[in-house]
């Protein structure tokens, strides 16, 4: 049950998880050149590769779990609406039969009741060729 509610914090929930697998990428790439570059050996305080693994990790980790979540939500989901028709099923059979339900009390008046058709808001125009 994918609504259109729902379609937009899912969205931003796969975006975090790409942006941490992305920057995740990125920091293990900068780790490797950093150390290559002797100027930038002061940038070598941080540990670039190991954030990088964790940063890629949580993002992958993320992204699993929101399709997991979002899987077991949407059986959750079936599952309910499935219990909530076998509940409710018989009195929205009765209410159904009895909405369309046409009984002689229901009706307000008859067309003898009435006298003359001269009481119908609009008469029956002529039909053509008769």
């Amino acid at each position: 049950m994918n609504d259109v509610l729902n379609r937009p914090l899912r969205t931003k929930k796969i975006l975090a998880g790409l942006v941490f697998v992305f920057v995740g990428i990125t920091f293990m790439t900068a780790g490797s050149a950093i150390s290559a570059v002797r100027e930038l050996g002061w940038l070598n305080v941080l540990p670039w590769s190991e954030l990088g693994g964790i940063m890629f990790g949580a993002g992958l980790f993320s992204l699993w779990l929101d399709s997991y979540f979002e899987r077991e939500r949407g059986e959750a989901d079936g599952a309910r609406l499935r219990r909530l028709l076998d509940e409710q099923a018989s009195a929205m059979r009765e209410a159904v039969i009895k909405g369309f339900a046409f009984e002689n009390e229901d009706q307000p008046g008859s067309a003898s009741d009435r006298g003359s058709p001269s009481h119908s808001a609009r008469p029956t125009p002529p039909r053509p060729g008769k």
